[in-house]
């Protein structure tokens, strides 16, 4: 259960939070690089795996309350 309570918590810390937003602006601008974009893919590829995760450890904490 202290995985599960860790991982609901889990949150990039501010400089990559501060990158990321760097780069969804340069995306919505039109002003992204191909490798900037390709970055930014693998980035919003990482937060939605890690969404995932986070309902399924929130479902087994409530299961468990």
């Amino acid at each position: 259960m202290d995985a599960a309570k860790k991982l609901v918590r889990f949150k990039a810390d501010a400089s990559v939070q501060a990158h990321v937003a760097k780069l969804a602006r340069k995306c919505n601008d039109g002003a992204i690089t191909a490798d900037e974009l390709a970055e930014y893919d693998r980035y919003i590829a990482f937060a939605d795996f890690i969404a995932i995760l986070q309902a399924k450890a929130r479902l087994l904490l409530a299961k468990h309350s």
